[in-house]
């Protein structure tokens, strides 16, 4: 074999890598930052849930819950933005995940028992 042939494909193959690995690159930061724009929208309505107090003027479950949803969304958001381990990522995003799940199944768990006693208050009536 051609001993420049060997190097112009060693080069061929080099610079097709580094071209790899750049479009690789571009394509990460694009998504993150994409991944990291949503987030922050979910981080504003989660703050606005936090910051509802109830009828008496105090902080409720449900406002503690949303208020411990916003700090995971900043805790994820962050870990988004450092970290270059997208298994680390997709762990985080499933532990946000469970933490919204949770905070859903405690809201539908309070609108039926609101029902129940709409129910019972129009009875009695």
């Amino acid at each position: 074999m051609d001993p420049n042939s060997n190097r112009m494909l060693k080069t061929a193959f080099s610079s097709k890598i580094k071209q790899i690995g750049k479009k690789f690159k571009e394509d990460t930061q694009k998504t993150r930052g994409e991944l990291i724009l949503d987030m922050k929208v979910l981080l504003e309505i989660a703050n606005r849930e936090a910051a509802i107090l109830d009828k008496s003027g105090r902080i409720g479950k449900r406002e503690m819950k949303a208020a411990q949803l916003a700090a995971y969304l900043a805790r994820t958001i962050n870990i988004i933005a450092t970290q270059y381990d997208n298994k680390k990522i997709m762990d985080e995003l499933k532990q946000l995940w469970k933490v919204a799940a949770e905070l859903e199944r405690q809201r539908q768990k309070r609108a039926r028992k609101g029902s129940k006693r709409e129910r019972k208050h129009k009875k009695g009536d």
